[in-house]
């Protein structure tokens, strides 16, 4: 892939890994080290963007996933409904 940037006549490259929210030996090695030695071989200026790791941003967003999967459980379960809702009240989700 990178090779074929190059042969485009692209010198400037920006990976935006969006399935990794976090860093991890794969974005780490993978593509900080092997992409970007393979880049800098054919010329290209071979960058990440960086993860969001503890963003309190990416914090926020998956609570209101994990609250939003919970509200519904929470309505469709006959079973613990008290504790459940008692759970979402005492963490304010």
């Amino acid at each position: 892939m990178i090779q074929g940037l190059a042969k485009q006549g692209h010198k400037h490259v920006l990976a935006v890994p969006i399935a990794f929210t976090s860093d991890h030996i794969e974005t780490l090695f993978e593509i900080d080290i092997e992409y970007k030695e393979e880049a800098e071989e054919v010329g290209i200026d071979f960058r990440r963007s960086e993860s969001l790791n503890g963003s309190p941003l990416i914090m926020k967003a998956q609570a209101e996933i994990v609250a939003e999967h919970l509200s519904r459980y929470v309505i469709r379960s006959t079973l613990n409904n008290l504790s459940y809702l008692s759970f979402l009240k005492t963490y304010s989700i």
